[in-house]
Order: C-alpha cells, then sequence, then structure tokens
C-alpha cells in the first residue's frame, strides 16, 4: 500500500536494501528518525547505541538483539529477517518439487518392473521370440 502512494506521488519506492542490518536500520528510523534518545529508553541501552543501531550498525551483543526482538516482535522478524527466510523456504520447495517429481518417476519405473516381473515366464519366451525375428529366425 505504501508503495502505491508513492507512486500516486509521483515518486519511485525505494528497493529494500539487501542486508539485514540496513533493513534494520530503516525499521528503527522508521520508528524513531532523529530521535535515539527515546529508542535508547525503550531498549535500555546507551544513547551511542541506540545511535549505531539507527546509522546502520548490528547490535553489538545479544543482549541488544534481544530488548530488540522483545519491543517489536513479529514487525521486527518480518522487517529484517523474512525476506531472506522467504527466499530460502522458496528454494526448498523448489528443491521439494523436483525431488517429488524424481520420486514419482522412480516409483513409475519401479511399478512397470513389478509388472513384467508379475507376469511371470512368458517374458522371456516373448523376447526370445522377438530377439529371433530381429535376428532372421532362430538364434
Amino acid at each position: 500500500m505504501a508503495e502505491a502512494a508513492a507512486l500516486r506521488m509521483g515518486r519511485l519506492p525505494q528497493p529494500r536494501p539487501s542486508r539485514p542490518r540496513d533493513r534494520l536500520r530503516d525499521f528503527l528510523a522508521s520508528r524513531y528518525n532523529g530521535r535515539p534518545s527515546d529508542l535508547a529508553s525503550e531498549l535500555k541501552c546507551s544513547k551511542k547505541s541506540a545511535e549505531n543501531l539507527l546509522d546502520g550498525h548490528w547490535p553489538a551483543d545479544d543482549l541488544k538483539l534481544a530488548a530488540i526482538f522483545c519491543r517489536f516482535g513479529r514487525d521486527l522478524y518480518d522487517a529484517v529477517f523474512a525476506p531472506d527466510v522467504n527466499a530460502v523456504v522458496a528454494r526448498l520447495q523448489e528443491e521439494e518439487r523436483q525431488l517429488a517429481e524424481q520420486l514419482a518417476e522412480i516409483r513409475n519405473r519401479r511399478r512397470q518392473a513389478e509388472g513384467l516381473v508379475q507376469r511371470g515366464p512368458g517374458i522371456s519366451e516373448a523376447a526370445d521370440d522377438q530377439t529371433g525375428d530381429l535376428f532372421g529366425g532362430d538364434i
């Protein structure tokens, strides 16, 4: 919806950043742009740490990252990590589809082979007859 509004106002939407730290920066900047002290207060970190996050630095320790997750939850995941996870899921789904096709082909060949075995000794006689015909009579 934001992209449609940007297009109506004559602006082209900016491509999504490809690095998680850049997506984190954009996510936080959209909520705290120009207010690192507010971010620091909510995350219970120093103002310098909040400024670093808003400047695109990845959290320096796991406690800061945990605090960010606690504060923003699923919204943070969707904005920062989902693009990478979605790409992996799409790739795995394609691999799964290809493997399912291969499995179906193998099962089909196995069923065909089982059908030959179930027909019994007549197979070899028919094969012998066909071989004889190929070479012009009895072999």
